[in-house]
């Protein structure tokens, strides 16, 4: 009586237990056009060394503090299993409803690895700073700091005291005694609300997702390794590391000039069009290049245009809104039949100055603008005239510098 009772029972639970063991498909859509993808531009090197650490279950998170008044937040609000991973094209994405939160260009693993660790640690906020593209990203579980898991992830912990905003050869970095862990280019005001973000959550550990080249990073805080990080700040023999970043704000150095911006190299063999609400971008991987209209045929004209030179860097200068491409660290020389352009002489513009707007004159002819102070426009003319561009070319919607001769 007994074995058979026994043997009832084996029936009704092991089914049970293995469909809930199965592993769920997952949810793949392609049937909603994504907006312009958010751009992480990828660095080149990973950290040195990384610690490997079962976290704590039920550690308690970091209670926030105030911000300074003249410090604000912008953060997407969303709930962690609303998060879906689609593709378009060769872009997969995160997505929550009709709003993206995050672009992994090609790397599909890693998205899946994102949206996991996005339901695992609870996380329900993104905030992103940098200018233009994200420099330091952030999540948030219910508007704190994300909870310590009891699972193995990558981790880099750096010295929340000893955190501060420094200036080296005119870009600003956020970093500790040990550890350059952001750099914000030519920025300052990004780097002070990253660090004002940072005491506010009492963030002292950053991970990664993606190496050597991060797509995603995301802090946290463990109030564990405090004392060890300290007793580490008398040791002298430890070399200042660098901390891999999705912007890695290649400065741009001028003989004479020294510092005046930021340079972005690609790939001009992986140059594409995507669509956007505001038309088509010319894109190189995960990294927007710029705005070719509302024309499919004219965006893939530019591409073929960008190819021909061929394009291989995008600077910035200053922290002004004002860029233009290099070719091997050249102006792009000729212009393409069917491309109109205007000629100027780089030795006769001038600079004029309205409010938070300037603009580069050649009679009444405005070659260049941007926004910021003055002396981003005068750094602009200095490096239009460094290398030399002399010509002004409109391709639809689309415009860039070039040397006519």
């Amino acid at each position: 009586m007994w074995r058979f009772v026994s043997s009832l029972i084996n029936v009704m639970i092991w089914p049970g237990v293995v469909i809930a063991q199965l592993p769920s498909a997952p949810r793949l859509s392609t049937n909603v056009m994504p907006q312009q993808p958010t751009i992480t531009v990828l660095p080149a090197n990973a950290p040195s060394t990384t610690q490997i650490r079962p976290a704590l279950p039920g550690s308690p998170s970091a209670v926030p503090a105030t911000l300074p008044p003249e410090i604000t937040e912008s953060l997407v609000h969303f709930e962690p299993t609303s998060v879906e991973v689609r593709q378009d094209r060769r872009h997969w994405q995160l997505w929550t409803g009709k709003s993206m939160l995050k672009d992994f260009g090609e790397r599909g693993d890693q998205a899946w690895e994102a949206r996991k660790l996005i339901v695992n640690m609870n996380l329900t906020e993104h905030g992103a700073i940098g200018t233009p593209e994200p420099v330091m990203e952030y999540w948030l579980s219910h508007g704190q700091s994300p909870p310590l898991m009891n699972v193995s992830y990558n981790m880099i912990p750096f010295d929340a005291p000893s955190l501060r905003v420094e200036s080296t050869k005119g870009e600003y970095w956020v970093r500790d005694d040990q550890k350059q862990i952001f750099n914000f280019g030519m920025h300052a005001a990004d780097a002070q609300r990253a660090l004002a973000i940072l005491r506010k959550y009492e963030f002292n550990e950053i991970g990664f997702i993606g190496a050597p080249n991060p797509a995603m990073t995301y802090l946290i805080h463990d109030p564990r390794f405090q004392s060890t990080l300290s007793s580490r700040k008398s040791n002298r023999d430890l070399r200042l590391q660098t901390l891999p970043q999705q912007s890695p704000n290649n400065a741009l150095v001028l003989p004479k000039l020294g510092t005046v911006g930021s340079r972005l190299s690609f790939d001009p063999m992986r140059l594409d069009i995507h669509k956007n609400g505001d038309g088509w971008h010319l894109v190189s991987g995960i990294h927007d290049l710029g705005n070719t209209g509302v024309d499919e045929l004219n965006a893939r004209s530019v591409m073929h245009i960008a190819q021909h030179y061929p394009f291989t860097e995008f600077c910035r200068i200053g922290a002004s809104d004002f860029g233009f491409y290099l070719s091997r660290n050249q102006a792009p020389r000729g212009v393409p039949v069917g491309v109109n352009h205007v000629s100027f002489n780089p030795q006769e513009l001038k600079v004029q100055q309205n409010g938070d707007q300037w603009r580069l004159v050649n009679s009444q002819q405005t070659v260049a603008e941007g926004n910021g102070p003055i002396a981003d426009a005068k750094l602009a003319l200095q490096t239009i005239q460094y290398y030399q561009f002399n010509a002004l070319c409109d391709a639809g919607s689309f415009h860039f510098l070039a040397r006519d001769r």
